[in-house]
């Protein structure tokens, strides 16, 4: 999982001049669901992405952990990310704890990624589904 982050930020490295376009138009509201290794949590909520200029998104990401025997915590924050071209996006969430960074690939009006982060050693998979 964490080799797929470092491909994937390669990838976003290697546009690091002038922007070039296409890119995915990733504005709207996301389903999002997805799970944490360890401890394992199930992950629910909602991604929004509420601006877009070019490869630049900002947003929203707010969800529900819950845990095996249960338990739910809400989490979330403010996001800011890249879109690389019609198939990737990278994306980070600020919480009070930290950061978590989210990277997947756009598959038309899905989104299958990873994550890590907020605590250092979290880290799971995701999917989002933009809601029409």
């Amino acid at each position: 999982m964490a080799g797929l982050l470092v491909a994937m930020s390669a990838a976003g490295c290697a546009l690091a001049g002038e922007p070039e376009g296409p890119f995915a138009d990733l504005r709207g509201t996301w389903t999002f669901a997805g799970s944490q290794s360890a401890p394992v949590l199930q992950l629910s909520g909602t991604l929004v992405f509420s601006g877009q200029d070019a490869e630049q998104v900002v947003g929203s990401l707010s969800w529900q952990e819950t845990d095996r025997l249960g338990i739910v915590v809400t989490r979330g924050g403010p996001t800011t990310g890249t879109v690389v071209g019609l198939t990737d996006v990278d994306f980070a969430v600020t919480l009070p704890d930290g950061e978590r960074r989210f990277v997947a690939e756009v598959r038309a009006d899905t989104l299958v990624g990873v994550w890590a982060g907020a605590p250092a050693s979290a880290s799971g998979e995701f999917r989002a589904e933009r809601v029409r």
